[in-house]
C-alpha cells in the first residue's frame, strides 16, 4: 500500500495570503509499528523535495517524537534533507529511553548540521512547554489545539494561555495556535498574541486548501 500524505498551511496572523508558504507534512495512513514509521521517514526526504517544488510551498514542518529521534536510521534519513527549508516539530510523546535534555541535544545537532528550525508541538499550559524549552532552543511553540478550544468558554484558561504565549515570545520563540476552526477562533488567537495559526478555517479557503498526494507526488482528492 502506498503512503498517502497531505500538507496543511500554517498561516501568519494578519497575512491571509500565507506569503511565508509554510506547510505541515502529515501522513494520512499511519504505520502500525515502529518499523512502519522507520519506512515512512526513509521516504520523507524525497516527499519533502517534491512538496517544496510546488508553487506556494516554501517551508515544510515534519513531526518527530522522542523514540524516533533515538532511531539512527530515522535520524540518518532526516540528515538527507540537509539544506532544505525544514522545521522539525518535536511532539510531546514521552520516552523512557532518554531525557528531555538528551533529546534536545539530538535536535540541536540536526539544527546545526542540517540548518533545520525546531518547533515544540502539542504544548500545553505549564511545565510541558517550559521543560522542553529548557532542553532545546526552539524557534516555535505550537499550542495544543485541545487546550485552545477550552478558551472559548473560559476566561481563566484564556488568561493562562495568553500569559504562556507572552512568556514564549519573551524568550524569542514564535507561537503557533492550532485548531482554528472559524473567524471567532482567529480573533481569539490574535487576541492572545499568536504569530501563526493553523486549522480547518484555512483548509476551507481555496488558496489554503490542503493538498493530498501519494508517495509518487501525484495529487489525490482530499
Amino acid at each position: 500500500m502506498r503512503n498517502v500524505y497531505k500538507i496543511e498551511p500554517i498561516v501568519p496572523v494578519g497575512d491571509s495570503a500565507n506569503s511565508d508558504g509554510w506547510h505541515e507534512l502529515l501522513c494520512r495512513r499511519l504505520p502500525a509499528s515502529g518499523h512502519g514509521w522507520r519506512s515512512w521517514y526513509e521516504q520523507v526526504p524525497e516527499i519533502a523535495k517534491s512538496c517544496l517544488s510546488r508553487a506556494g510551498v516554501n517551508r515544510l514542518s515534519i513531526n518527530i517524537d522522542g523514540a524516533q529521534l533515538l532511531d539512527i536510521r530515522i535520524v540518518r534519513a532526516l540528515r538527507r534533507m540537509q539544506g532544505l527549508a525544514i522545521t522539525l516539530e518535536w511532539t510531546e510523546r514521552p520516552t523512557a529511553a532518554a531525557s528531555v535534555r538528551e533529546l534536545g541535544v539530538v535536535l540541536e545537532h540536526l539544527r546545526q548540521e542540517c540548518g533545520f528550525s525546531i518547533a515544540l508541538d502539542d504544548v500545553g499550559i505549564g511545565e510541558d512547554g517550559v521543560g522542553r524549552l529548557c532542553g532545546v532552543r526552539a524557534d516555535y511553540v505550537k499550542i495544543d489545539g485541545h487546550i485552545f478550544r477550552q478558551t472559548r468558554g473560559s476566561d481563566r484558561i484564556r488568561s493562562l494561555i495568553a500569559r504562556s504565549v507572552a512568556f514564549y515570545k519573551s524568550v524569542g520563540t514564535a507561537v503557533v495556535v492550532e485548531h482554528i476552526e472559524d473567524e471567532s477562533d482567529l480573533r481569539l488567537a490574535r487576541h492572545i498574541g499568536a504569530d501563526y495559526v493553523q486549522g480547518y478555517l484555512f483548509l476551507s479557503m481555496p488558496y489554503h486548501r490542503a493538498v493530498v498526494l501519494d508517495d509518487r507526488g501525484a495529487k489525490m482528492k482530499p
